[in-house]
């Protein structure tokens, strides 16, 4: 029998230091919207939060999740990330230089799957 987990990152930013109002450009860290689901034997689901929007983080808690999952016994299943989508319109500046990024996955949202035997 297996129990299985989901480690998701559903959005992250950068977040920049201002001063009042004025945006100062110094990149502060980053905010992350990141949890693991825990679907247990008897069909519970448990939620571990590891990252909330709005917090700015040195660190990314997706790869701290990773790391701890592992680290507990967890198999890695499957790993699936979005398509990276990058918007333009008037006044952008795109170069297409960095053309290769279309057909990028996104690092911003992502979700893994694991497996773990229940004894």
């Amino acid at each position: 029998m297996w129990e299985h987990c989901t480690l998701n990152l559903n959005s992250s930013n950068p977040i920049h230091k201002t001063t009042m109002l004025i945006f100062k450009g110094e990149l502060k860290g980053w905010e992350y919207d990141c949890y693991i689901h825990y679907f247990t034997t008897n069909g519970e689901v448990k939620y571990e939060n590891l990252a909330d929007l709005g917090e700015a983080l040195d660190y990314n808690p997706f790869n701290r999740g990773f790391a701890k999952l592992t680290s507990d016994g967890w198999e890695l299943v499957s790993i699936q990330h979005a398509n990276l989508v990058i918007g333009i319109w008037g006044g952008s500046n795109y170069k297409t230089s960095t053309e290769r990024e279309w057909n990028s996955l996104s690092n911003r949202n992502k979700v893994a799957y694991f497996k773990r035997k229940v004894e």
